[in-house]
Order: C-alpha cells, then sequence, then structure tokens
C-alpha cells in the first residue's frame, strides 16, 4: 500500500488488538471525540486542549515533536472546520501490556480552511477510568504531503526556523541530500535525510525524481573517494535489517519496522564490510573535510535553551512514569552533536555539514543526524533527521 500521507503520532502497540464489534463503549469515546473536535473548532489549533489527552499519550510522546507537529498542520490546513464519523473499531475487556480495559478506533473525516483530511483517534478507558481519553492521534492529509514534498513544511525542525526552508536553493537541496548504507555485496540502499527513519520511517519517493545513477561518499574518511551507482529497484515497506544482517544504519531489533529506500548497484567492491554513505541526488559533491571523533559542533544560545528545558522536561515525565531508560543528560542532546563532514556542492553557494548525536526518550532511543546549510561561515538553516528504534 503506498504511504502517500504523513503519520503523525501512533501507538504502536494498539493496532494489533483492536477487533469490530457493537460494543458498549463507542458511544462514550464518540462523545469525547466530539467535544475536543469542537473545542478545536471554537479556539483554533490542531491539538486541542491537553485535558483530553490521557497520561499515556504523553508518555510515548516527545512534548518537542509534538509541538513542531501542530505547528506543521496548522500551516498546512490552518483551522478545522467540520468533522464527520467514517468508521469505527472498539474491544473492551482487552490488556495490553499494563492497559486493561476499552480501546475504541475512531476515523474521522474533517475539513480544514485550506484542505481536508482524515483524523484516526485512538481511545483508551481504564476499567477504573470515568471517561475516555486519547491515547493516539493520527492525520492523513494530501495538502501536508505536498507541502512536506516541495519543501515548505517539515516534520523534524530546528528550534528557531520550524516551518523549513525559504530559500528556493536550500530547499531543493535539502530534498535531495539521501543517507543510507553501502555493504560488501555492492547494494546501497538510501533514504532521504529530509524524512525520519526507523519505527516512523515514511519516504514519499512518489515526490522524489532520482537519478539512475548516482555518486556515493563514505561520511567517514576512507581510502577512496566514492563510488558510482546504479539504480536498481525502489524497495517498499521491508525491514532491511532483515535482508542485510549485518546493517548498522537500518538495524532496528526492537521495531524492526517496514521501511522504504532506493536500492543502487554499486559498479566496484568498495567495502568489506557496511559503510554509512550519503549522496546528492542530481548535484555534485565537489569537496568534503572529514572530522574527527572530538569534533564537536558548535551550538546556539538558543539550541542550549531549548535542550535544556528538553532535559527538564526529560527528568519531569521520568519521574512520572516508569522507564527503562535513563534520565537525558547534555551529552543527550544537541550540545554533545558530533561533526562528521563537510560537504562543498557544485554550483550551490551553500555548504552541508552534517553532524551526530543520540538520545532516548521513555521508551524509544534516536540517532539524530543534524543537516547544517552553510553560506559565508554562518549557519542559515538547522534540520534533523530522526532515526528511532523501540519501544524498549
Amino acid at each position: 500500500m503506498k504511504r502517500i500521507y504523513i503519520l503523525l503520532i501512533a501507538i504502536i502497540f494498539v493496532g494489533s488488538i483492536l477487533g469490530c464489534g457493537l460494543i458498549s463503549g463507542k458511544g462514550d469515546a464518540e462523545k469525547v471525540a466530539e467535544s475536543f473536535f469542537r473545542d478545536r473548532i471554537t479556539n483554533g489549533g490542531f491539538a486541542g486542549h491537553d485535558k483530553y489527552y490521557s497520561d499515556i499519550f504523553w508518555q510515548y510522546t516527545d512534548e518537542e515533536n509534538w509541538g513542531n507537529i501542530n505547528h506543521m498542520v496548522d500551516k498546512a490546513l490552518g483551522n478545522l472546520n467540520s468533522y464527520s464519523l467514517k468508521s469505527w473499531k472498539a474491544q473492551s475487556k482487552v490488556q495490553v501490556k499494563h492497559l486493561w480495559g476499552t480501546f475504541v478506533v475512531l476515523v474521522y473525516d474533517t475539513q480544514y480552511e485550506k484542505g481536508s483530511g482524515q483524523e484516526k483517534l485512538t481511545m483508551y478507558k481504564g476499567d477504573n477510568e470515568a471517561d475516555f481519553l486519547i491515547m493516539g492521534n493520527r492525520i492523513n492529509s494530501p495538502k501536508i504531503q505536498k507541502l512536506k514534498n516541495k519543501g515548505i513544511i517539515s516534520q523534524g525542525s530546528s528550534e528557531a526556523l520550524s516551518e523549513g526552508p525559504k530559500d528556493n536553493d536550500i530547499t531543493d537541496l535539502y530534498n535531495n541530500i539521501l543517507i543510507g548504507e553501502l555493504f560488501p555485496s555492492g547494494n546501497v540502499y538510501l533514504e532521504r535525510i529530509s524524512l525520519d527513519g526507523g519505527y516512523d520511517n515514511q519516504q514519499n519517493f512518489e515526490g522524489l525524481k532520482y537519478s539512475k545513477q548516482l555518486e556515493i561518499y563514505p561520511i567517514k574518511k576512507a581510502n577512496w573517494i566514492s563510488v558510482r551507482a546504479s539504480f536498481s529497484r525502489l524497495i517498499k515497506e521491508t525491514y532491511i535489517g532483515k535482508i542485510e544482517k549485518t546493517s548498522k544504519y537500518f538495524i532496528y531489533p526492537f521495531s524492526q519496522y517496514p521501511q522504504d529506500a532506493l536500492l543502487y548497484k554499486a559498479e566496484k567492491n568498495r567495502t568489506d564490510k557496511p559503510m554509512t554513505m550519503v549522496s546528492i541526488n542530481n548535484y555534485q559533491i565537489e569537496k568534503i573535510i572529514y572530522f574527527g571523533d572530538s569534533d564537536k559542533r558548535e551550538y546556539s544560545h538558543t539550541e542550549y535553551k531549548a535542550a535544556m528545558e528538553h532535559i527538564r522536561r526529560d527528568h519531569e515525565r521520568k519521574d512520572k512514569y516508569d522507564s527503562d531508560l535513563i534520565k537525558i543528560t547534555k551529552a543527550h542532546t544537541i550540545l554533545n552533536a558530533r561533526k562528521i563532514a563537510l560537504f562543498s556542492i557544485k554550483n550551490v553557494d551553500y555548504d552541508v555539514l552534517l553532524s551526530l548525536y543520540s538520545t532516548h526518550g521513555i521508551e524509544y532511543a534516536s540517532d539524530v543526524y543534524v543537516i547544517d546549510f552553510i553560506k559565508d561561515g554562518k549557519i542559515i538553516l538547522t534540520k534533523r533527521k530522526y532515526n528511532t528504534d523501540g519501544p524498549y
């Protein structure tokens, strides 16, 4: 099935336990959902009031990413005008992990100021709880996907420039940067750096005019500069870590989530072990400067403040909820990002700096690739790609 839409928030383990049937609970869940939609129509905004969301929702949701998602939906679609229930599924007396109660999924057709959407609300009410609350919120919208493909909005974002690139040169460059892995067999799997990977992998290659041949470059210095690779086929909804068992980049042992990728074949055997690679579709990289393991990326005052706030929220949530993962420190934020490589591109005024750090929430962990667009020594725009695995 083609993924032409964008997944915003999903509680992964819920989908497998819901069945159809006329049971008690659907009407009560629908009343809460209708109140939720009326609140949004009256007060504006995608998210609605926090009172409609369960503690479970916040346990599995990064607040910074949730804020970025709200901004993205508001920009693409505007305020909600109307809603109508399309379908529903429900099941009661179900135990999932530590939860026991009634689950109801409500799917609504929604109409906004600037376009239409389809929203799926996963509602949960424990046996000892009075009301249904939202534990999962997902929206499908062609308008959002269209703007994402054009680079006008982006799910990943920097703190200061969350609306995505405004410069056409950066927009096109950003949308054509590919990252992935080269294997000893010569297979090269590439995904878009502008879209997240791992358990929330949606690459939307339908919006990318990918080349039949590419030059691919190692992100760590090697005894060779690049290798030419020819397009083989499009990989759809396949866990690459199962095909390529020695993978480092595409391995997600906990989620084993289906992935999309462009599969290329290298013209020469260049390595006896997997290597993370980068390529820029329809552009020519003229020069690469590699950095050592001790070369840290410089951060701004805005980034420092945002990182410290993220640490505070992480500690607050882990004090409230059980977590198998430790509380984060500065080492798990952009403040500890390590510079990997600086790329100079032919006929483009911007250089691209690639950096990396690792972070985690309550049950999910991510490798975060930081992409800085630099002009005249100044960072013009910063974007991030989250490759996420879990739950742990």
